[in-house]
């Protein structure tokens, strides 16, 4: 008999923590999804800041702008994040589900639970924020410079250079810094959310442990 409470238990323990580890991977599925929402195409183009910015910009030095080629070359500078955006969510499930599995967890126990601590964060978080200014720099450099001076006739080019530099500008400060701290908002909602799930499911595989006629 006490074998087989032991076998409970243990189905109990594996159950629990592929909890665990699915609750971390939903998590970051959702945050996937959220920092993507950071820099995909806005739903209205009235909410698409660097469209807005350079058409204001184009305006101000009398610059007629091919916006088609303006929305074609924001089409390519957003794509850009796509591989950096992946590899900074499957390097956080990773190295969550890494912190769970080097934990020190009794299944013999009946108070041994899984917890994350804001700590556990701090290294997964810090090398995702050089992984994304990073990708906010190359992209700017490598797809969206390049790609300015082609908005606009060839005999405009003293007034282009104008225009270029105004909104480089904007990019390089402004819209970085922007950027930069919707990601860590979103990332400390997330953080905060995972740390509140799992304490949750901790409390909920004790209390089963506790008051299962199974584990008795």
């Amino acid at each position: 008999m006490d074998k087989d409470i032991a076998d409970y238990k243990k189905e109990h323990a594996n159950n629990y923590l592929t909890a665990i580890k699915d609750i971390i991977g939903n998590n970051t599925l959702v945050l996937k999804e959220e920092i993507f929402s950071l820099v995909q195409k806005p739903p209205l183009e009235s909410m698409d800041v660097i469209l807005s910015k350079a058409l204001k910009i184009a305006k101000k030095n009398k610059l007629v702008l091919n916006k088609n080629k303006l929305d074609h070359l924001l089409v390519l500078y957003r794509k850009s994040f796509d591989n950096a955006i992946n590899e900074i969510c499957n390097n956080r499930e990773e190295k969550l589900i890494k912190i769970v599995d080097d934990k020190d967890f009794d299944y013999e126990s009946d108070k041994s639970i899984i917890k994350i601590n804001k700590k556990d964060f701090n290294d997964i978080n810090k090398k995702n924020r050089v992984i994304l200014k990073k990708q906010i720099e190359d992209s700017f450099s490598n797809v969206f410079l390049p790609g300015l001076t082609k908005l606009f006739s060839k005999d405009e080019k003293a007034l282009v250079d104008v225009f270029i530099n105004d909104l480089s500008k904007y990019m390089k400060a402004q819209y970085q810094k922007q950027l930069m701290d919707s990601y860590d908002i979103k990332v400390l909602v997330k953080d905060t959310t995972l740390i509140n799930n799992v304490n949750e499911q901790g409390e909920r595989y004790l209390f089963t442990l506790k008051n299962s006629h199974l584990f008795n």
